[in-house]
């Protein structure tokens, strides 16, 4: 490990809680929380450095949540499953504290990605250590959670910026689908319904995601109306092709909506912006979406460009070793910097997530040189 890659892991262990829960930013009090969908990349990332153990507890902590919302999941599967009408507020929650409970505030709670995502890894965990034990213990949790995604992925929810609830998301079709293959080869009882529900979920990808072969930011339902927002750009998008692999990497859809995120969100010699609308702190460049678009160069073969994303991100940190959300240099709209930062504050750092893509970049470099 280089010096930063060390640090990154030293930062990201020592803000694992003792319940196994990893803490989104220390230092930001809106991100003293824990998501399952940054926790399970802080999660794969620490594991790719050795850290069996650290993994091993966010998965049973990850378990622990969902046995705690059981009834949730079970009433919100049965109203799906009998036709009857369900409220955002009844779908599971997606923002928990440390010890893995829900806040009841007014944050934008249903998002299913991060559950599709928390099903990816654990599957990334177990291809590589046959963790049986593990396995037998979380199954019940493991189970309930693949069937509330069969049962809710055609629900229109919040994307992965906690947006736009009255659309569906790609990005989170990508990491559903995703998790559910994931546990095909250990649920052997749910293989054909997790069979279906892939196949389905590709097939609603193909007819209404896609424009010109390239797949689109969100696609409104019912009275929602398609915008140059809808069918833009956004830089989830990469998930589908890694790590989630909806469509390969070298793929037409790959290529044409990777070229679009390079012309529309990738400042020259710079990061990535979440969209080109954002205003969330002005829309700066995001540090761990600079990791991802170089994630995909690093897998897809392009490794000279994966190598300048990550010695950009490497220039970024503090003198402290630490990487925030974003870099505040080149801003979309600085008309809204001062906005957020009264409401919430200075821009979140360390971000745990900035650091785990950091990880996973600087591994998917040494793999595919």
């Amino acid at each position: 490990m280089n010096a930063l890659e060390q640090r990154s892991l030293e930062i990201i262990l020592q803000n694992q809680a003792p319940t196994g829960a990893f803490v989104a930013c220390p230092t930001f009090e809106t991100y003293q929380y824990c998501w399952f969908r940054d926790g399970a990349f802080i999660a794969h990332a620490a594991f790719l450095l050795g850290e069996r153990e650290s993994i091993r507890r966010f998965e049973l902590w990850c378990a622990g949540v969902v046995e705690r919302y059981r009834p949730v999941a079970e009433r919100v599967i049965g109203m799906l499953s009998a036709g009857k009408p369900v409220g955002e507020r009844d779908f599971l929650p997606t923002r928990f504290t440390l010890e893995g409970v829900s806040v009841e505030d007014n944050w934008t709670n249903f998002q299913l990605d991060g559950y599709g995502t928390w099903l990816w890894g654990l599957g990334e965990y177990l291809q590589r250590t046959e963790d049986t034990p593990l396995m037998d213990e979380i199954r019940p949790a493991v189970v309930l959670t693949v069937r509330y995604l069969i049962a809710s992925w055609q629900t229109p929810c919040y994307d992965c910026w906690e947006e736009h609830l009255s659309y569906i998301h790609p990005y989170t079709l990508g990491a559903i689908s995703a998790g559910l293959g994931a546990m095909c080869p250990y649920l052997p009882e749910l293989a054909t319904e997790i069979e279906q529900a892939i196949q389905a979920i590709g097939l609603w990808l193909n007819e209404h995601a896609l424009r010109d072969e390239q797949v689109i930011k969100m696609i409104p339902i019912g009275a929602e109306q398609e915008s140059p927002k809808s069918y833009g750009v956004d830089a989830s998008l990469i998930g589908l092709f890694v790590p989630y692999g909806i469509y390969a990497p070298s793929s037409a859809v790959a290529q044409t909506t990777i070229a679009r995120i390079e012309q529309d969100i990738h400042f020259p010699g710079g990061g990535v912006y979440r969209y080109p609308q954002d205003t969330y702190y002005g829309g700066g460049e995001w540090l761990l979406l600079a990791c991802w678009l170089g994630w995909y160069y690093a897998e897809n073969g392009q490794h000279e460009k994966a190598a300048d994303l990550l010695k950009w991100v490497e220039s970024q940190a503090d003198t402290q070793g630490q990487l925030s959300e974003q870099v505040l240099d080149h801003l979309l709209d600085p008309d809204y910097l001062e906005e957020w930062e009264q409401r919430w504050g200075k821009n979140a750092s360390p971000l745990l997530w900035s650091h785990a893509m950091l990880i996973i970049l600087t591994e998917a470099l040494k793999k595919n040189s």
